[in-house]
């Protein structure tokens, strides 16, 4: 009768105990089961919990814990809609940001956990249904488009902007670097920060190693220097795009002999 029981829950596995999650600006709080599929036999392995999204998945940040994969769909292809994830280990929590295809975000805590009657598969459903005709009439902006707006001192229609003022630490003596304000909307987050010398030295930026922290650099950030020279007693503005889950306190902009490299000062003649 055991067998009987593991053989069904390994041909309907994503049937039993199912639970919907609705997702929005909150955390949500994920259970997932460490459960052997068999434990008369280890070499089975953990069951999967099954994670099923609206949109295929973009990205998933910050979940060491789990090991993640694609589910595949009737065409025997990866479907990343539905994902299978398995803890790493026995016990533990980690908050994690999912990224959709639509550039929405998931915000959700993920707890392991042995205790009987936990769902073996969520759905993951928006808490508002959007208004389908304004999104009809909402117009397509690409991240070049954003860009040039920005630069040129506008606002694209969708966005917000939000002045920060903060200090960044800079691995880089007489360097500091302040956040004048990001912008976000539109399926994109994006920041300018001004980056001041106060020391004797010239610096060369460079734009390759401008980046945001993250797991899975799936696409690359679009990167723009107001000049590439951080001369002596000077300053210069990067202006860097990324996505929703992009963040300014996770980004790699002015240490030393990464972003930033000395440069050999002139000998007077």
């Amino acid at each position: 009768m055991i067998r009987i029981i593991i053989l069904l829950n390994l041909l309907f596995p994503t049937l039993a105990q199912a639970k919907d999650v609705y997702f929005g600006n909150g955390v949500s709080n994920i259970s997932i089961k460490w459960e052997m599929i068999d434990p008369l036999n280890p070499k089975l392995g953990l069951r999967p919990t099954y994670l099923r999204f609206p949109k295929p998945v973009y990205r998933f940040d910050n979940a060491t814990l789990f090991s993640i994969e694609a589910a595949k769909g009737r065409n025997g292809q990866a479907d990343f809609r539905e994902l299978k994830i398995y803890p790493r280990r026995v016990k533990g929590s980690q908050q994690v940001e999912i990224v959709l295809q639509d550039r929405s975000i998931i915000r959700a805590r993920f707890t392991i956990s042995k205790d009987d009657g936990l769902a073996l598969s969520y759905d993951f459903r928006p808490e508002k249904i959007p208004n389908l005709e304004s999104k009809h009439d909402e117009k397509f902006i690409s991240e070049l488009d954003v860009m040039k707006s920005i630069l040129l001192g506008q606002i694209p229609f969708g966005m917000k902007e939000r002045k920060i003022g903060s200090r960044l630490n800079c691995r880089e003596r007489g360097v500091s670097a302040t956040i004048l304000r990001s912008i976000e909307g539109l399926g994109y987050k994006v920041y300018q920060v001004r980056l001041a010398n106060s020391s004797k030295n010239d610096f060369k930026l460079l734009p390759h190693r401008i980046y945001f922290l993250r797991r899975n650099l799936s696409k690359p950030e679009l990167k723009h220097l107001e000049s590439e020279i951080l001369k002596s007693k000077g300053s210069t503005i990067i202006t860097i795009l990324g996505d929703p889950s992009s963040s300014i306190w996770r980004a790699k902009l002015c240490d030393q002999n990464s972003q930033l490299i000395a440069l050999e000062k002139r000998k007077k003649r």
